[in-house]
């Protein structure tokens, strides 16, 4: 059971056979997760959800005596993750007249992809470790009345001995490091940015979109935006006079410059919202900023800017009396515009235009076709928009390699370049196979290649000199 208090925070409490136990500090590690590592609401509820699985499991399958720590999740990943056998307690019935067992399923898993896996695994490997830093001197990880894997550590006085657990020297030693202790499982090389949307097909999709669907592919393809930053867009962070986009986390003490005034303290005073708890808010996650240098967002191209300014026309703002939130996205009634609804459009519109370009070895444009079959949801936008912008600086020497690896990663908001770097390198491999994205922005582009290379030049020099921040 999930207990949610009124800060956010996420609690566990398990009921077995009468008794209520929960993990030792785990509520204090929840805080430290949101507070110090800035996590936000629905990555700390799957951290949750990892962290329950796996101490329900461990109830049902005590650890062997002979058994490293090691072997054990590793057991625990194998048995229930990957196998997914469910876990099952059978039920006593004794009334004095009738006798008889019952078997009852307490814990069952679906069948998850290697990723999946591999994040829940690091959720438990985290919380081990956090109970090392702090030095749990429990007997147990859960309350001190009920133990938790074994019954009685084999050391007492060793220093892990508050985990319950028995690790060997070579563990220890790898532990002490913070290494992983689980070798994750093989994934395929190129993950999820080889899943991106083809540049060559994003004008046909704002075709297939009504305004407001236009506007969200426009921030997540064109600007590289999440779909949850792209719904956090508010009336008052956009300025039509010089065509500037701003996206604001919600749940931040920042603002715009267009109205300085942190996000968090605005929603609460003028409209009553606390977004970090009230729904469907807290439901669309923000995650990291957006550029990484405070600032307005980089489209692609100036087409593609006047194209989301163009489409803002077609959307009516609600009067402020009318108007219970600040937020564009929204839905015929008002409310606002969920993750699911966007993704379940865009999907509709990507069978269309898979339907229109079946899969034909011998076409011309394959590559591309291939890869608009190969892409997935929404997220594939904001990985079209780092490939091409890869594209771009691989393509044309006026604008060169290291000013695309430098405005990419800051309009992802990657703060490790090795996150931006993979694009440029799946780039380079995808141009062996059509001509570059340029063709089709000169294409489709009312703008010269000479006015291409100027607006992306002004907005690396001027993306973060606005007045923008914390306040």
């Amino acid at each position: 059971m999930f207990h949610e208090y009124e800060d956010g925070l996420i609690d566990i409490f398990i009921n077995i056979d009468g008794k209520v136990i929960s993990p030792c500090h785990f509520n204090k590690w929840i805080r430290l997760l949101k507070d110090n590592h800035c996590l936000k609401r629905s990555t700390l509820t799957r951290y949750s959800f990892s962290l329950n699985k796996f101490i329900l499991w461990s109830l049902y399958n005590p650890k062997w005596s002979s058994e490293s720590l090691l072997d054990y999740l590793v057991r625990y990943r194998s048995e229930f993750l990957i196998d997914c056998k469910d876990v099952v307690a059978t039920r006593k019935y004794d009334d004095g007249v009738i006798t008889f067992e019952l078997e009852q399923v307490v814990l069952s898993n679906n069948t998850k992809s290697f990723n999946t896996i591999n994040l829940e695994m690091g959720v438990i490997e985290k919380y081990f470790i956090y109970l090392r830093d702090i030095g749990a001197t429990t007997e147990s990880l859960l309350q001190d009345d009920i133990d938790w894997l074994f019954h009685k550590t084999q050391n007492e006085h060793s220093v892990h001995a508050g985990y319950g657990l028995s690790m060997r020297d070579s563990l220890l030693e790898i532990y002490g490091k913070k290494k992983s202790l689980l070798r994750p499982l093989k994934t395929k090389s190129h993950g999820n940015e080889s899943k991106y949307f083809p540049f060559h097909f994003f004008y046909e999709l704002l075709e297939l979109a009504q305004p407001m669907e236009r506007l969200i592919y426009l921030l997540c393809g064109g600007a590289g935006a999440r779909i949850g930053q792209g719904l956090s867009l508010t009336w008052l962070d956009i300025d039509y006079d010089v065509k500037e986009v701003y996206l604001i986390d919600p749940c931040s003490d920042m603002y715009s410059p267009l109205l300085e005034e942190p996000r968090l303290s605005l929603l609460l005073n003028r409209y009553g919202i606390d977004p970090r708890i009230d729904k469907p808010h807290s439901k669309i996650a923000f995650k990291y900023p957006i550029p990484l240098e405070y600032g307005p967002l980089t489209f692609i191209t100036k087409h593609l800017e006047d194209e989301f300014f163009r489409t803002m026309s077609y959307v009516v703002q609600p009067s402020e009396y009318d108007s219970k939130h600040p937020f564009v996205f929204t839905t015929s009634t008002g409310a606002r515009l969920s993750t699911v609804q966007v993704a379940r459009k865009f999907n509709i519109h990507l069978m269309q235009l898979k339907e229109k370009y079946p899969l034909n070895p011998d076409s011309d444009n394959y590559f591309n076709v291939k890869q608009l079959h190969n892409a997935k949801g929404i997220h594939s936008l904001r990985h079209m928009f780092a490939v091409a912008m890869a594209d771009i600086g691989l393509s044309v020497p006026e604008i060169g390699i290291d000013m695309a690896r430098a405005l990419t990663q800051n309009m992802l908001g990657h703060k490790n370049p090795a996150s931006t770097e993979v694009y440029f390198k799946f780039a380079g491999i995808a141009k062996k196979h059509y001509k570059s994205v340029m063709n089709e922005i000169e294409k489709n582009d009312t703008s010269s290649l000479t006015q291409t290379i100027q607006y992306l030049s002004l907005r690396q020099t001027y993306k973060g000199n606005n007045k923008y921040g914390r306040k």
